[in-house]
């Protein structure tokens, strides 16, 4: 690979090899064009640090995994603050809890949640995937 040098931020005109890895970390999860994030994440590899997820830009881009968790959290998430919010709870607030119907019926559109989803939450993945016990 060619020596990259940053046109921008902090380190603009540096080469990448000499650019400190919290950086380049903070590069990597950032929306860069996807030339700079791949040079960051080679540079990373190169030194042996992990590479970061690249951000996601839309829900178009999810994986079956990263819907099921967009899921979740929008159905579960819907849950705990209802409960919170609800009037008859201790510090409820009406206005909140008619915004958050609001917003979560919104979130739930954009992600496709039916509504045997909510009724249902969707299976979360195993946080134990790829592990065995012996």
């Amino acid at each position: 690979m060619a020596d990259f040098k940053f046109t921008f931020g902090k380190h603009q005109g540096e080469s990448i090899r000499t650019v400190p890895v919290k950086y380049l970390q903070w590069c990597s999860r950032e929306q860069m064009y996807s030339e700079v994030r791949a040079a960051v994440c080679a540079e990373l590899k190169r030194r042996g640090e992990s590479v970061p997820a690249a951000p996601l830009r839309s829900f178009a881009e999810f994986d079956r995994t990263q819907r099921q968790l967009a899921a979740a959290i929008v159905v579960h998430g819907r849950k705990y603050l209802a409960r919170r919010f609800h009037p008859t709870h201790l510090g409820g607030n009406v206005n909140l809890a008619q915004e958050l119907e609001v917003v979560a019926d919104f979130l739930e559109k954009q992600i496709s949640i039916t509504p045997s989803m909510s009724a249902s939450p969707p299976r979360l993945p195993s946080s134990k995937m790829g592990v065995t016990r012996s």
